[in-house]
């Protein structure tokens, strides 16, 4: 569901990473590079697997174009699923805003580059997220959860900064 987040009136996080698959995904196609997708959220949604032919670009915009936000998100477990199903060396892109247990993420990934793969990380953040361009008193809930809580934007801001860089570090 923190995909589905958009601070302005732009695209989510989640059609940010639905056009740069789409657009990715066809000029793969294009170069007759066989081209698979994984839809997941606390579990795996879809899975369409890697071909070259002309329909797969069709498959994917398909799938593409109905995706929703789920609840959770289970990065690792997904990822070791894909690992575990996709036995060709394959590059395998991921576009996620990692906002989940950074350290079961890595392992996660370790186990597809263990496999051979190439692995490439797109972090879809928010420019809220990412700056934290906030102010004043803020309420908070948490999309995955629907916890909420109340801080000052100040008064929160260098500490949520210093852990946003040290998760992505």
């Amino acid at each position: 569901a923190s995909m589905s987040y958009a601070s302005g009136p732009d695209m989510t996080k989640l059609e940010y990473a639905t056009c740069l698959s789409a657009a990715l995904g066809y000029l793969m196609l294009r170069q007759q590079d066989a081209v698979g997708l994984v839809t997941f959220d606390d579990r795996i949604r879809a899975f369409v697997p890697p071909r070259s032919t002309r329909g797969q670009l069709n498959n994917l915009l398909a799938l593409l174009a109905q995706p929703t936000a789920g609840a959770a998100t289970a990065l690792a477990p997904a990822i070791h699923n894909v690992a575990r199903r996709i036995r060709k060396r394959s590059l395998f892109i991921l576009f996620s805003d990692l906002l989940d247990d950074a350290e079961a993420t890595l392992e996660a990934l370790s186990h597809l580059a263990f496999g051979k793969h190439d692995i490439i990380v797109f972090q879809v953040l928010d420019p809220a997220e990412s700056r934290f361009n906030l102010d004043g008193p803020l309420e908070l809930t948490d999309p995955e959860t629907g916890d909420r809580i109340s801080a000052d934007a100040d008064a929160v801001r260098a500490d949520y900064l210093a852990r946003m860089a040290a998760l992505q570090q």
